[in-house]
Formats: C-alpha cells, sequence, structure tokens
C-alpha cells in the first residue's frame, strides 16, 4: 500500500498524476477496506491532485473519502502548497476548483456529502 517507485512516488501517485481511472478506482477499492482514504489523500497525495488530476480523478476521490475516517489535522502548509499548485495549472477551471475544495471539505470531514457524491458518481455518463 505504502511502496514508492525509484522516484519516489507510490502507485496511488502515480495512478493520480496520470489520470489513470480505472488503476485509481481499483487503488481505493483496496485502500477502502482499511478505512484510510481520507486520510491517505490528506496526509500523501493532495499536492498531487492540485498539480495533476483532472476533475474525474477529483470526482473518484471525493467518493472514496466519503467512505473512510476522517482526516484530523490536515496540515495547513500541505493545503495552501496544494492550493497554489492548482492555481498556477494551465486548465484551471472553476468545476476542477470547486472539485478540489470539496475534497478536502470531505477529507476533513467538514462536509457531510456522502448521499450527493453517490449520486454524482452513480449518475455519471460513461467516458471514452
Amino acid at each position: 500500500m505504502y511502496a514508492r517507485n525509484g522516484a519516489g512516488w507510490s502507485v496511488l501517485e502515480t495512478a493520480i498524476a496520470h489520470d489513470n481511472h480505472e488503476v485509481l478506482k481499483f487503488l481505493l477499492a483496496r485502500y477502502s477496506r482499511h478505512k484510510v482514504t481520507p486520510r491517505l489523500i490528506a496526509l500523501v497525495v493532495l499536492k498531487v491532485v492540485a498539480e495533476y488530476a483532472d476533475l474525474e480523478t477529483v470526482e473518484l476521490l471525493i467518493h472514496a473519502a466519503g467512505r473512510g475516517v476522517h482526516a484530523t489535522g490536515l496540515d495547513g502548509k500541505v493545503l495552501v502548497a496544494s492550493r497554489d499548485l492548482l492555481q498556477q495549472r494551465s486548465d484551471i477551471s472553476d468545476e476542477l476548483q470547486e472539485a478540489f475544495e470539496w475534497l478536502v471539505d470531505v477529507v476533513r470531514g467538514t462536509a457531510v456529502v456522502r448521499e450527493e457524491v453517490e449520486q454524482l458518481y452513480l449518475s455519471r455518463p460513461e467516458r471514452e
């Protein structure tokens, strides 16, 4: 679960950075068994999400984070750095920015959105 490649990235970070949705779904399903998904997102991958993730990747993470133990003590420096990375992206959109903030709220446990996330996740048309 915490193995890293030669560049120091976990499999989860690599899947996020490359928007590999199928691998991400598989990993998140495995991690959910351990109820640590929000904590992983908060402590390990938030910067990677901010720098690389597309909207679908963020939505998958919101869906997964709504099912686990919330991360207490989200590091303010990590959050500020992540928001800065997101703002620097050339493909930033209001939708992506809102989804990122929603993810942060879900990870913190300040957004009770499980039903909304389920509806969003289940109602999305399949993308090619």
